[in-house]
């Protein structure tokens, strides 16, 4: 058991290693750099001098990544290029976030994994003329896992609608004549909401549509 695990261990840091590696030489290679995205555009060349000088851009390739790696296993991952902070108290903070999303996530859906084990099948399909209850059970857990995606960008965007038009001029206006809260948000934000909400359902449904076409094709 333990040898087992040990093998399983050492194939995980050897994939690390080879996709941090990848991922060095591809940052190096791709077009601009470290320094020209911390400076922003049109840097001048001494600015690009003396960041690549201060994050050791200015040594060979291979020096680079030996220090790169030397870096990541003594846990020092370096600052970011965007804040100016330290990147392993940037994952601090974040890392509780991950984890708990992660585990609700995994008790979520293995609570509807078993669940759904003999109520819904997992695969097949039924014409729904042949049984129409039989075809909604075969097509039930597909299309929730289809629409999901799309389901949580039209949740993001009706939200994030109605906070855009909630500040404008016309609703101000509305609330100066007196109009009760009620109404606002009733005949005035949440309609308006709709209308770029209304155009991200369709910019989602059209791919869908494209694909079952060729699929059946």
């Amino acid at each position: 058991m333990l040898r087992y695990v040990g093998r399983r261990v050492a194939g995980l840091a050897l994939v690390l290693l080879i996709v941090l590696t990848l991922v060095f030489f591809m940052l190096r290679a791709a077009p601009g750099g470290s320094a020209e995205a911390y400076l922003g555009m049109n840097p001048t060349p001494e600015k690009v001098a003396e960041v690549e000088r201060r994050l050791g851009l200015d040594q060979p390739i291979w020096v680079q990544y030996g220090t790169f790696v030397g870096n990541l296993l003594t846990g020092d991952f370096g600052r970011s290029l965007f804040s100016d902070r330290p990147v392993i108290d940037i994952i601090a903070e974040r890392l509780p976030v991950t984890l708990e999303l992660s585990l609700i996530a995994f008790v979520f859906w293995v609570a509807v994994g078993l669940y759904v084990k003999g109520v819904l099948p997992s695969s097949g399909w039924v014409h729904f003329g042949d049984d129409p209850v039989e075809n909604l059970r075969t097509v039930i857990l597909p299309a929730f896992a289809l629409g999901l995606g799309s389901g949580a960008i039209i949740a993001r965007t009706l939200p994030a609608s109605m906070i855009d038009i909630a500040q404008a001029d016309y609703v101000s206006f509305a609330r100066a004549m007196g109009m009760p809260e009620r109404h606002i948000l009733r005949r005035i934000t949440a309609r308006n909401a709709i209308i770029p909400t209304a155009t991200v359902i369709g910019l989602t449904a059209t791919p869908s549509r494209r694909r079952t076409a060729s699929s059946r094709s």
